[in-house]
């Protein structure tokens, strides 16, 4: 791959049709990594084409004309009458729990340290990442996406601040699923910390089978996408860019789910979530009550 000039280079990328543009987006984040980076090609303003390339496709995968193609790329979280009705089926057959429309959680994606702010990027695991917060539906596809946040913040900060929970707050749609690393709402449910009953454990039970269909969906991306795990490396962007990269990983996932991509062999397991390392205090009475009559059912 050669350009005389990179005005000639992004004119090329333009000129590719809409099916070899998503081709050459899969090619660049697939492939255990190795593919962040084509050799062999020629240098621009010191830098090899393969970067203005990279750069390039995520601006335009991340905000024009490809993503505006087909309306399954977009992050919907459900709002309509027939998709709420169908999710909270669809997660009752998983789980036996009424009302659920999605399950939540946040995970890290290793990132080169930034210039600026550099500690506030060291995760509890000890390496420079981003926290991204999702919610994925009961097909596993992400519905909201938070991916601006520093790897040193946890689930219920990056979940106090993000525009869902206003949301949810003013409505009264349904429920998600959380584990015990977000605080207990009445649109948001957690399990049972030490449960003392069969009724607390068989609940404990069946929200973890609710809520693994987020675990699971980060497993496949990260499989799929291997830019986003620390077996392929990691990110070597500022956290903007970095942002804009997972993002347009999770639409493509999207994308692979409502075509029925076939999923990778081997997923990854999701072994980074707080989960009860920090349990977020201040469930009232009221909340508990909700759950009470929840984990009465079992």
């Amino acid at each position: 791959m050669h350009y005389a000039s990179s005005f000639c280079f992004k004119n090329s990328l333009y000129s590719l049709s809409y099916g070899s543009n998503l081709f050459i987006m899969f090619y660049i984040l697939d492939n255990n990594g190795s593919n962040m980076i084509f050799y062999g090609v020629s240098y621009s303003k010191g830098k090899p084409y393969s970067y203005h390339f990279f750069n390039q496709y995520i601006y335009s995968f991340h905000l024009t004309s490809i993503i505006k193609y087909h309306l399954y790329f977009y992050f919907r979280f459900p709002t309509e009458r027939s998709r709420l009705h169908h999710l909270k089926r669809k997660f009752y057959e998983k789980c036996r729990i009424p009302n659920v429309i999605g399950a939540v959680d946040g995970t890290l994606i290793p990132i080169q340290g930034p210039s600026q702010d550099e500690a506030a990027y060291v995760c509890r695991k000890g390496f420079h990442a981003l926290y991204v917060q999702a919610v994925v539906d009961a097909e596993m596809r992400f519905t909201d996406v938070v991916s601006r946040w520093p790897g040193s913040q946890h689930d219920a900060a990056i979940f106090n601040a993000c525009g869902l929970k206003t949301h949810l707050e003013q409505s009264n749609n349904g429920l998600l699923l959380g584990d015990s690393g977000y605080p207990l709402r009445r649109y948001l449910l957690t399990p049972k910390v030490n449960p003392t009953t069969p009724q607390e454990e068989a609940f404990n039970k069946h929200h973890s089978r609710g809520r693994m269909v987020v675990e699971k969906a980060f497993g496949i991306l990260k499989s799929r996408f291997r830019c986003l795990h620390k077996s392929g490396g990691v990110l070597p962007f500022s956290p903007k860019k970095s942002s804009q990269v997972v993002v347009a990983c999770m639409r493509l996932h999207n994308f692979c789910k409502t075509r029925g991509v076939q999923e990778p062999v081997e997923i990854i397991t999701q072994d980074d979530d707080d989960d009860d390392n920090n349990l977020p205090n201040g469930d009232d009475r009221s909340n508990n009550n909700l759950r009470q009559e929840l984990v009465n059912l079992f």
